[in-house]
């Protein structure tokens, strides 16, 4: 299993009490289950509503494999006008 680089944006961090945390999952269904064993219904519907961003690229698979190292960016939707 490797460990990654969470960063939360937003509604996100404050859900997570955090902007950052290193976690250990091989996959981004491994790493989404970790988050809500942390930090639970805070950040559950956020977390369910954001973009799992790795590098440039979207990511909607939770079958997605991480490397060690590895920077994911949490994105929830936001809104402004």
């Amino acid at each position: 299993m490797g460990a990654v680089l969470v960063r939360f944006y937003a509604g996100a961090a404050d859900a997570a009490g955090c902007r950052e945390e290193n976690v250990t999952a091989d996959t981004v269904g491994a790493l989404r289950t970790a988050l809500l064993q942390r930090h639970g219904d805070r950040l559950s519907r956020i977390l369910a509503a954001s973009t799992v961003l790795i590098g440039d690229e979207r990511v909607t698979s939770d079958e997605f494999t991480l490397r060690d190292d590895t920077l994911v960016e949490i994105l929830p939707p936001y809104a402004g006008g």
